[in-house]
């Protein structure tokens, strides 16, 4: 994930990427990813988020060691705040896993960026977020889905939507780092996240927005 913002001395528009956050089968951050990227180390391990006793292959890129509740953000007005000061631990749990990876990889590009130190000087109207999201929550979707079958339709969680839909990643975003451009999510298979990326670049050469916060 990336955040972009236009360069104003460019009469062209040139666009920069001014932060990385990242949350991956390498390392959960930018610094910790990158480090296991040029050493070699494979991301690949077993499969430990669901039983492949009966499966042929039994490995997969799992995100490891990954807690919601430690990531940090927002950081206007205060520094270093994690998401459980920000959001109750019960608000966490309304959120599919891949939104927890959002949350995760954006705090980190925004404040990569730098752009907080500035954040009084840009409306938040000029700040958009486009997060690619090739299918929402599946593991949510078999859980709710298990829980119907074995309990009835009166034990489907109320939180079942905001825990699947693709958009949520994008939303909760924007909402937490007061972002009021225009919020975007791209979904278009394994093509989203470069979807994103490209359509934001769009939006700041055409002038809509100044910084986008984008990827998937």
């Amino acid at each position: 994930m990336h955040l972009g913002a236009r360069n104003h001395a460019s009469k062209e528009r040139r666009v920069v990427v001014t932060g990385l956050g990242a949350v991956t089968p390498l390392g959960n951050g930018i610094t910790e990813t990158w480090k296991n990227a040029v050493n070699g180390q494979s991301g690949g391990c077993l499969i430990t988020h669901f039983d492949v006793s009966d499966c042929p292959v039994k490995i997969g890129c799992e995100v490891k060691n990954f807690d919601p509740q430690h990531a940090v953000g927002p950081f206007h007005p205060k520094p270093d705040v994690t998401i459980s000061q920000c959001l109750h631990p019960k608000e966490v749990k309304k959120l599919g896993r891949y939104t927890h990876f959002a949350l995760s990889a954006g705090f980190e590009a925004y404040a990569d960026s730098g752009i907080d130190a500035i954040r009084s000087k840009i409306p938040s109207e000029r700040i958009a977020t486009n997060i690619g999201v090739g299918m929402g929550g599946l593991p949510e979707i078999e859980n709710v889905h298990l829980e119907f079958l074995e309990k009835g339709y009166k034990r489907v969680t109320p939180f079942f939507i905001t825990q699947v839909i693709a958009n949520m990643a994008s939303g909760i975003l924007s909402t937490m780092l007061n972002f009021r451009g225009p919020n975007i999510c791209s979904v278009t298979a394994c093509a989203s996240s470069a979807h994103a990326v490209g359509e934001s670049l769009r939006q700041i050469q055409r002038g809509d927005v100044d910084i986008v916060l984008s990827g998937g």
